[in-house]
C-alpha cells in the first residue's frame, strides 16, 4: 500500500517535463530548455521502468493526447507493483499549462477518479522551479540490466529524509535513471523502449466513480442525509454531512475549523497525507513501511503542522497555514488485523 506516495514521484516527474528546475547552465538537463527534453521528446507509447532492490516495479508510459471536457491533454500513465498488488494511476494534463486535469486509480480492477479541473497554481515558462538546495554534482554512465548504456546528469537535494541523489537524462523516457538517499538505493532505471497501450481505457475513464468512494451494495453514490437526521458514520460507507466536505472509505475523518485545525480519525493510521489536488502539503507516516500491518500507527487526534510523537514528516514540517476557499483533501491508510483500508475526506476551507 505505498501508492499514496506515488502521486509525489509522478508530480515530479511531470514537473520536470513541463518547467524544470531552474539553473544556469545550457548543458543542464533541468533548467530553462529542460522542458524540451520531456514530453517533446517522447513519441506516445514511450516508456520506463524502475525496480527497487527489493524487486518492486514500477513502469511510466507517455500515452500522446487525448481530449477530455473540451480540454486538449496529455496523458501518463503508471503502473505500480508491489507484491502480489498492481495498481495503475492515469493523469491527464492540460497539454498547454500542465495543471492536472483528470487523475484515475485502479485497484483491485476497480477505477475511480479525482476531479482536478481547479488546481493550484503551477509556475510558468517565465517563472522555473528552483529549490536552492538543489546542486548538480556531474555526469556518469549508466548500464541497465537490459545492456543500454546512457549519460546521466547527476543533482543532490537535502531533503528531510536525508541527502536525496537523482540521476536524470535526456535519452530515457521521463529522465529519471536512479535515485538513492543518504547513498542508499531506491530505484534504477531497468529497461525503457516504446509501443505501450493504456492499461486504463477511455471508456473505464468515462465510468470511473469519485475516489475514495467503495462499491456500496446496491448502488455506487455516495449518501447525503437528512440535515436534520443524526448520522452515525458506518465505516464501510461514505457520509456527505455537508455540502463543503465529502469523506468515504474505512476511516472516518473529521477536520476542524481554522488555518491550522485538529485532524480525528476513526481508526488508528500508519500514514495520512494533505493535499490540494493530488500535491502534497502536509503529513506524517510510521517511520517503518506503512504497507506493513505490524509498522507503529497513530491514534489523533492531529494537530495540522504538528507531527505526532514517533512518527515521520512526509512533507514540510513547517507548512503554510489552510487558505479560506481553497480545497483540500485528506488521506490516510490504516490496517485492520491483515487488512489495509483507507480513508478519505475533501472539505473547503
Amino acid at each position: 500500500m505505498k501508492i499514496l506516495s506515488k502521486f509525489s514521484i509522478i508530480l515530479i516527474l511531470v514537473s520536470f517535463l513541463f518547467v524544470g528546475c531552474g539553473g544556469d547552465d545550457d548543458d543542464d538537463l533541468i533548467g530553462p530548455g529542460g522542458a524540451a527534453l520531456g514530453l517533446s521528446a517522447m513519441s506516445p507509447g514511450d516508456w520506463a521502468e524502475h525496480r527497487s532492490p527489493e524487486g518492486d516495479r514500477d513502469i511510466s508510459k507517455y500515452l500522446g493526447e487525448d481530449t477530455w471536457q473540451g480540454q486538449q491533454c496529455i496523458l501518463i500513465e503508471m503502473e505500480s507493483y508491489y507484491d502480489a498488488e498492481v495498481t495503475i494511476v492515469q493523469m491527464w494534463m492540460d497539454k498547454v499549462t500542465g495543471e492536472a486535469v483528470l487523475f484515475l486509480i485502479e485497484m483491485d480492477g476497480e477505477v475511480m477518479s479525482m476531479d482536478l479541473s481547479t488546481p493550484p497554481d503551477v509556475p510558468g515558462e517565465d517563472e522555473p522551479w528552483e529549490d536552492p538546495k538543489t546542486q548538480k554534482i556531474g555526469t556518469e554512465k549508466y548500464t541497465t540490466p537490459t545492456g543500454k548504456t546512457v549519460e546521466a546528469t547527476v543533482y543532490q537535494t537535502q531533503t528531510t529524509y536525508g541527502l536525496s541523489e537523482d540521476w536524470v537524462s535526456s535519452e530515457v523516457p521521463f529522465n529519471s535513471v536512479k535515485s538513492l538517499i543518504d547513498g542508499r538505493l531506491e530505484s534504477s532505471l531497468y529497461n525503457y523502449g516504446g509501443g505501450a497501450t493504456r492499461s486504463i481505457t477511455r471508456q473505464e475513464a468515462e465510468n470511473a466513480k469519485p475516489f475514495g468512494f467503495p462499491t456500496i451494495p446496491g448502488g455506487n453514490d455516495p449518501v447525503t442525509p437528512d440535515p436534520g437526521t443524526p448520522v452515525t458514520p458506518d465505516p464501510d460507507t461514505p457520509v456527505v454531512p455537508d455540502p463543503g466536505i465529502v469523506g468515504g472509505g474505512g476511516v472516518v475523518i473529521t477536520v476542524g475549523q481554522g488555518a491550522r485545525p485538529t485532524i480525528t480519525v476513526s481508526e488508528p493510521v500508519q500514514y495520512l497525507s494533505i493535499m490540494i489536488g493530488f500535491i502534497p502539503v502536509w503529513g506524517f507516516e510510521s517511520p517503518e513501511d506503512p504497507g506493513d500491518p505490524a509498522a507503529a500507527s497513530f491514534a489523533g487526534p492531529f494537530k495540522y503542522g504538528v507531527v505526532p510523537n514517533g512518527a515521520k514528516d512526509n512533507t514540510d514540517p513547517n507548512p503554510p497555514d489552510l487558505v479560506a476557499g481553497q480545497t483540500y483533501t485528506i488521506q490516510v491508510i490504516a490496517w485492520k488485523g491483515l487488512l489495509p483500508t483507507m480513508g478519505s475526506l475533501t472539505f473547503t476551507r
